[in-house]
């Protein structure tokens, strides 16, 4: 088991030791209700100015809606993506943060994510990196380490941004589970 406590020993971990197993230049950890755009995003990278809190979710979600949906009709394996030199574009953004420009120079990513099955709380994970492509050993590592790296993330605090936006998220469910289940404000929750 990985035994991390901070955002930093997270980016450690995975660009450190995990870089010989799955390269990469950044990783977007993206999770909620994709249906709903009600998600939010984890960004670990070491390339200056690509950090969680300095990037508008608004503008990454409707890139990690479409990379779900894709990932879904794919029968939820671990799938890649090459664009080649035109880099990945975040819908209306560009160059106007640190983490649009970064995407534009990026040239494969790859994707994958785990289903809750028990709630609307699915997670995506994607690396992107410069090089041409990830190789089909890759993809394999990525479906074998992604547990790790999901059980990772979940023992790390949400960041200052980011805990608003998860009280706002929980109460969107709350209020499905409420119409859905017939169930009372104290069940949901207790749930």
């Amino acid at each position: 088991a990985v035994n991390v406590r901070s955002h930093f020993e997270v980016l450690v971990w995975l660009q450190g030791d995990m870089q010989r197993y799955l390269p990469h230049d950044i990783m977007v950890a993206s999770w909620g209700d994709f249906a709903q755009g009600a998600v939010q995003h984890d960004i670990i990278s070491t390339l200056e100015g690509v950090r969680s809190m300095d990037t508008n979710a608004a503008r990454l979600t409707p890139l990690m809606q479409q990379l779900f949906l894709r990932w879904s009709d794919y029968g939820q394996k671990p799938f890649g993506i090459n664009v080649g030199e035109s880099g990945f574009l975040l819908k209306d953004v560009g160059l106007q943060c640190a983490l649009g420009s970064a995407l534009q120079n990026m040239r494969s990513a790859m994707v994958h994510g785990i289903v809750d099955a028990r709630g609307s709380h699915d997670c995506l994970y994607v690396t992107f990196s410069g090089r041409e492509a990830f190789s089909d050993n890759e993809r394999g590592v990525m479906a074998m380490v992604l547990p790790y790296i999901d059980t990772a993330l979940r023992q790390v605090a949400h960041l200052p941004h980011q805990a608003h936006a998860t009280m706002n998220v929980a109460s969107t469910l709350g209020s499905r589970f409420l119409k859905e289940h017939d169930l009372s404000e104290r069940e949901v929750e207790i749930l």
